[in-house]
């Protein structure tokens, strides 16, 4: 399995072409990673898109690694408040919260 150090480094350095695919119509916007956090194959980036053009306060993306790397994005989770909720998936998903990571 790929450490953490790797899967950090690499997520930060690509979460804005990420950004970017998944929401093609705002290729201006910057994506800024608040909180990285892994749970197995899995992991969790809380993210913002600068400026907060994109329709919502806070981004969870979520990777698996299971194939591993580059990782594969399976899902979205989108909040403007404290409650998150699902924007879209392409695969099995574990849940997006505090006490899932």
């Amino acid at each position: 399995m790929i450490g953490e150090d790797e899967r950090d480094r690499w997520l930060s350095e690509n979460l804005d072409a990420v950004g970017h695919e998944s929401f093609p119509d705002d290729g201006d916007v910057r994506w800024r990673a608040l909180e990285i956090r892994h749970r197995a194959e899995f992991s969790f980036v809380e993210a913002e898109a600068e400026p907060a053009t994109v329709g919502y306060a806070k981004f969870g993306f979520v990777f698996d690694w299971t194939g591993g790397r580059p990782p594969r994005l399976i899902g979205c989770y989108v909040t403007n408040d404290t409650r998150w909720s699902l924007l879209f998936s392409s695969g099995k998903l574990p849940a997006w919260n505090a006490s899932a990571v």
